[in-house]
């Protein structure tokens, strides 16, 4: 798998990254140019954990400290390529054609496939189904 750095804002957006070449993926076909993200959550989700851990802190309240910590801990566990590029890499693809729910399917399935532990299998489709309520 060959990517080129297309652009990248270090504050709000995450960087996006350019396929250089086609990439076959259990059968679905990426196109060279196809662009991703790697895997990602939407910045007004990491808003919000900071706002609630802070939130937490100033109240000293455990449960919003938590969900606060929760909520940023993908950028702790989830760099933006991992054993899960090649799922990421199609659910980005098929998700810009607008398939939601195909692209969802095939990230579950492949990343189950390619031996992505439990944990993280769980908290990547937590975290797109939740998603799919701010689209």
């Amino acid at each position: 798998m060959k990517l080129e750095l297309v652009s990248s804002d270090r504050y709000f957006v995450r960087a996006k990254f350019k396929l250089l070449v086609d990439l076959d993926v259990e059968g679905i076909i990426i196109p060279e140019g196809a662009i991703t993200d790697g895997i990602s959550v939407p910045r007004f989700v990491v808003v919000i954990g900071l706002l609630l851990f802070a939130y937490g802190c100033f109240t000293t309240s455990v449960t919003w400290m938590l969900l606060g910590a929760f909520l940023n801990f993908q950028t702790i566990i989830l760099p933006t390529f991992g054993s899960y590029h090649r799922a990421v890499l199609v659910h980005d693809h098929l998700f810009a054609q607008g398939d939601y729910t195909l692209a969802n399917y095939h990230l579950g399935r492949i990343l189950r496939k390619d031996g992505v532990s439990f944990f993280k299998r769980k908290y990547i489709m937590l975290l797109v189904n939740i998603y799919k309520y701010f689209k």
